[in-house]
């Protein structure tokens, strides 16, 4: 991405359960209910998109190695923040998780999760149905032919996979790993790719054209760079629900009060 081609900010949010104690139900209804109308009723924050993944495909990423790095996490929250600097306001510090929450809350829902939060330079348009992040470190030899062969090569072949609806790249400027309500600094690898695809009527299994998307992995120079990057994460995912900042905030009462709601 050249210099002159400013986006908006991007808050990535990565999140699992760490206990059978807190189910995905219950997880989901406070996180899609409460937490997210919490965060865009803040002014720096505009709309959010909420994944769950999908199965990692059953093929290698090129001959002889196995798909690296899948991102161990079962949902993603994408929120576009127009200005990335508001994550230093004090209405983002005061956010449920980025402050401590209220006893119960800490409990029954910090205690039993894992979020890993990421800020971002970079956002664009409203994401279509279904998302793959690459998180890719070049080495430090490597990085400017990393660049040039993504920029000039990888997208340009995505780009061309059926349903391929746009692709976005970013780097990172800081992260955070959240377990049982113990924040540490994690240093994940330092380029994000957001590949969007709105997969054809025709497509099989979970949509993704991963035979096409495979064959984008396998020229001479895609070759070159993966057998030099120092770290790897991907995530298949497709939209779960969306947000755009409407909702009212459901009150939280505990993970014993979400039923059997689906």
């Amino acid at each position: 991405m050249s210099s002159s081609q400013k986006h908006p900010g991007l808050l990535f949010v990565a999140s699992k359960t760490l206990s059978p104690a807190l189910t995905p139900l219950a997880f989901n209804a406070w996180y899609e209910d409460t937490h997210i109308p919490q965060v865009l009723s803040l002014p720096g924050l505009t709309t959010a998109v909420r994944y769950e993944k999908l199965p990692a495909p059953l093929m290698p990423l090129f001959e002889g190695k196995e798909f690296p790095g899948l991102l161990p996490y079962e949902w993603l929250t994408l929120y576009e923040m127009p200005d990335p600097a508001y994550r230093e306001s004090r209405g983002f510090k005061g956010l449920d998780g980025q402050s401590k929450p209220e006893e119960r809350l800490e409990r029954e829902i910090f205690r039993r999760a894992e979020f890993e939060t990421r800020f971002y330079e970079g956002f664009a348009d409203e994401p279509p149905t279904h998302l793959i992040t690459a998180v890719i470190q070049p080495t430090p030899a490597t990085e400017s032919d990393f660049n040039k062969w993504y920029d000039e090569e990888h997208i340009p072949m995505i780009s061309k996979v059926p349903g391929h609806v746009k692709s976005l790249r970013y780097k990172l400027l800081d992260a955070s790993t959240l377990t049982k309500f113990e924040r540490t600094d994690s240093r994940p690898p330092r380029y994000l790719a957001l590949h969007h695809f709105r997969p054809e009527a025709s497509s099989t299994g979970e949509g993704l054209p991963m035979e096409a998307l495979v064959e984008c992995d396998r020229t001479p120079w895609s070759l070159r760079v993966l057998e030099n990057v120092e770290g790897m994460e991907v995530g298949f995912w497709r939209v779960k629900r969306r947000f755009d900042g409407t909702e009212g905030v459901v009150e939280w009462r505990g993970v014993d009060a979400v039923g059997s709601r689906l």
